[in-house]
This record gives C-alpha cells, structure tokens and sequence, in this order.
C-alpha cells in the first residue's frame, strides 16, 4: 500500500513540475498524415490569425503568413486574392480529395493532393496542388512548408513578393538575425 501511494505522489509530483505545458501541435508523423491533416482540419484557417497555424507551419510559412495578416487587418488589398490550396478565384474543391507522397527524404517531403475543381454544374477540372513540408527536429512531427498551386505558384513566394532566397530553405523567423 505504502509503495501505491509513493508511486501515485512521484506521479503527482512529475506532472506538477511539468506544469500546464501542452504537447507541441504536430500535423502528423508521415508526409501525408501531415498534408491531409492540414487540408482537412487548417484549410479555413491558413489566411487568419496566424497564432493558430504555430508549430503547425515552418518558420518561413509563419513569417509569410503573419505579413498577409497584417496587411489584411490593415484593409488593403494584399498579395493572396485567390484560394491558396486551388489558386482559383471561383469554385470549390470537391470530393474525392487523395494525397500521395512525391519525394521524401527524411527532413523534407513532398505531397500531391489531387481533388476536382467546380466552376458551376457542368465545368469541373481535375487538379493537384502540391504541399511542401519539412520535419520538425524538436518532436519529429512535419510542418507544413509551403502550397503550390496547380499553376505552379508557391504561396510563401506570392506572400513575400520578390524576396530573394540564397536556398530551399524555409525563411527565418523575424528576429533571428538571419536575412
């Protein structure tokens, strides 16, 4: 009985130390658990406050999407006009939605997602955009890096305008002295 109790006030006292602290959000394990987790769950959500997409998102995706945000509280007309996951205007993704893994390679993968675009009733396409991710090394879950468009069209590119990157690497975070 003696042993129960300390082993239930270790117990108590582990979590106490750890405190309030949540597990990091994590998109998925795999590639594509990422991707269909962030279309599926995130998709309305990509373009708001980007406090909701932290640990969700890359550094560089943040940094992008926390200046659309900005510009779009500030009323003006910013760089996303278009559906970030079908860069169309009009219509509507619809069912079946599939994602299939294109490259992987440990710290950085690639994910297609197919799916149909409806216009209206009789003009339909079929179309796949292409969702960046890289590995979080701190708890190994995928973030998601970047969304290209059918049209070929990186929404971190189109946030950021003609910033030039020196690599493939997601940008810094503000603040980190490294531009």
């Amino acid at each position: 009985m003696l042993k129960k109790f300390l082993f239930i006030m270790m117990m108590i006292a582990s979590t106490a130390q750890a405190g309030n602290k949540l597990a990091p959000p994590c998109l998925g394990k795999t590639p594509v658990a990422a991707a269909e987790k962030a279309f599926k769950s995130y998709r309305e959500m990509l373009l708001g406050d980007p406090k909701q997409m932290r640990g969700l998102v890359t550094g560089g995706l943040m940094h992008a999407l926390s200046q659309e945000y900005q510009c779009r509280l500030g009323g003006e007309l910013c760089a996303i006009d278009v559906d970030p996951w079908s860069g169309a205007q009009d219509g509507t993704i619809q069912k079946p939605i599939t994602f299939r893994q294109t490259s992987n390679d440990r710290q950085s993968a690639s994910v297609d997602m197919q799916y149909t675009l409806a216009i209206d009733a009789s003009h339909k396409e079929k179309l796949v955009s292409t969702l960046l991710l890289e590995r979080n090394p701190t708890h190994s879950c995928w973030q998601l890096a970047d969304l290209i468009t059918p049209a070929g069209d990186s929404l971190r590119q189109r946030i950021t305008g003609s910033q030039k990157e020196s690599d493939e690497s997601p940008l810094p975070p503000p603040g980190s002295g490294q531009e």
